[in-house]
This record gives C-alpha cells, sequence and structure tokens, in this order.
C-alpha cells in the first residue's frame, strides 16, 4: 500500500538521519544556528512587508490574516529547508517525513479542515462581511470575525455564537445589510365601518416619521377580510443600520394616526345578547 510503502522509506531514512545527528560538530552546528537566526530575521521583514502590500492593495480585509498565516508559513518551511540543508542533512528526508506527518495529521483533523474549507468558501464568495447582520441556519446576529474554522456572531441579545465554517457554507444564509435598506412590514386592523382610502391614509400618515425612505415610497394594502375587521398591510423602506428604530417609531405612530382620524382598531371581542 503507497501508504505503508511511505512510513517504511520514511523509516529507513529517519535511521540515516539520526546517525547523521551523531555526526554533528560546532563547526557544523553554529554556522546552521546563525543561519537560522538570519531566516528568522528576513521571515519577520518580509511578512511585514507582505502585510503593508496586501494592506494598500484592494484585497478584501477578510482575507488578510489568511494570507498572512499562509505566508509566513511557508517562509518558516523554506527556511527549515534551508538551515537542515546547509548541515548536510538530505532535504528529500525531510520533506518524505513532512509529507506523512501532514497525511496522519489529515486524518486526525478531518472536522476541523472541513471547517477551513468552508472559512475559505466564505472568504473567497462573500456571503457576508464583518458588520453585517445576517441569519445563518436560524442563527441571527452581527459578523464580528471570519476565522479559518469558525465564524463569531454577536445576538441583538449580546450573546456571543461561534457558528463552525462547515455549517456555514452548507447553510442557507440571509445577509440582512447587504443591500443598504430593508423593508419593514406591519399588519393591522381595522373596522369593518371605516373607510378604506381612510384607514389607508392614516397608515400612510403614521410613516412620517424620521428615516422612512421616500424611494420606495411607503404603501398601504387591504391584506384580508377578517370576521370581524379588516387586516391592512403597511410597507415602508429604511436604511439597514436604523431599521429597528424606525420600525418601532412607525408602529407607536399607527396608534396616533388612527386616534386622530377616528379610526377604530378592533380586537378580539365576544358579544352576548340575553332576553
Amino acid at each position: 500500500m503507497p501508504l505503508l510503502t511511505a512510513v517504511a522509506d520514511v523509516e529507513e531514512q529517519a535511521s540515516s538521519f539520526s546517525e547523521f545527528l551523531k555526526s554533528l560538530t560546532w563547526d557544523k552546528v553554529l554556522p546552521a544556528a546563525i543561519l537560522l537566526i538570519v531566516c528568522l530575521i528576513l521571515t519577520k521583514i518580509l511578512t511585514t512587508l507582505f502585510d503593508k502590500a496586501i494592506a494598500r492593495s484592494k484585497i478584501d480585509r477578510t482575507l488578510h490574516p489568511l494570507l498572512h498565516s499562509v505566508f509566513k508559513t511557508l517562509l518558516l518551511i523554506l527556511a527549515l529547508l534551508v538551515v537542515t540543508g546547509s548541515l548536510g542533512v538530505d532535504v528529500s528526508v525531510l520533506v518524505a517525513i513532512l509529507s506523512v506527518v501532514s497525511l496522519a495529521v489529515s486524518l486526525a483533523v478531518q472536522g476541523t479542515l472541513s471547517n477551513i474549507v468552508g472559512g475559505l468558501v466564505i472568504l473567497t464568495a462573500h456571503p457576508f462581511r464583518v458588520g453585517d447582520y445576517v441569519d445563518i441556519g436560524g442563527t441571527a446576529g452581527t459578523v464580528e470575525r471570519i476565522g479559518l474554522t469558525y465564524t463569531d456572531l454577536c445576538t441583538p441579545g449580546n450573546q456571543q455564537v461561534h457558528v463552525p465554517n462547515s455549517q456555514v457554507s452548507g447553510s442557507t444564509v440571509t445577509n440582512f445589510t447587504a443591500a443598504g435598506t430593508r423593508r419593514l412590514e406591519l399588519t393591522v386592523s381595522a373596522s369593518y365601518g371605516d373607510g378604506t382610502e381612510a384607514v389607508k391614509a392614516a397608515l400612510l400618515e403614521a410613516c412620517r416619521v424620521e428615516g422612512v425612505l421616500a424611494e420606495p415610497a411607503p404603501e398601504a394594502h387591504v391584506a384580508a377580510y377578517g370576521d370581524s375587521a379588516v387586516e391592512y398591510i403597511l410597507r415602508a423602506w429604511a436604511p439597514v443600520d436604523i431599521y429597528w428604530d424606525v420600525y418601532y417609531a412607525v408602529l407607536e405612530r399607527v396608534r396616533t394616526a388612527f386616534e386622530a382620524n377616528g379610526i377604530t382598531m378592533t380586537y378580539p371581542h365576544l358579544n352576548i345578547h340575553t332576553q
């Protein structure tokens, strides 16, 4: 089997590597240690330059942590190969060991890897960004962080929710922020004795609050005919950042507008006639 063959090869090469370690002297170790320090300093400098470059680029900022980690990891692996090569070690041995170790680790952390893949999907597809208010599979909140394995949400109740990225990429995501505006809908009832146009006018009057957008214009319609009242639906648009303020302001003004225009806001009641 390929895996067993690879393990056998690594064991043989590791034995040679062990013998090589016994032959190391200070004449070899000291220059390698200096080279290691130089490589680490260069890694730090190159990583800093890379961070500045991607900060000035048009790459989405949610991708910056991922790119930083990948770039730094590659530099460290390259530094490890350079240092071990300066000691006279056959680099192919180290590469073989790393390949087997990476295979074993991948089998042990399949769940984590699926989350990482989900994170890459999120960072490339951009279903949402940090600061957006979203609903992910029934969990709603503001996106605070998009990590490689988890997406962090803050609910309206200030609860911190950590959603695995594999679940995010496989769920229906509703983004309430992306469009910039959001429609509010209110369903209210009025007496059959009140004229339809009068009720609609009162509902539109309730929309005259700060934050309601003029375009698209608010609209009111008859929604249904109930047993003891007519149901009306009121629709209006508001910016997403003040949506709930506008929603509650309009809701409060509906009653005021009804009272000012003599509209009866009905409620369930039972009439009992006795003789």
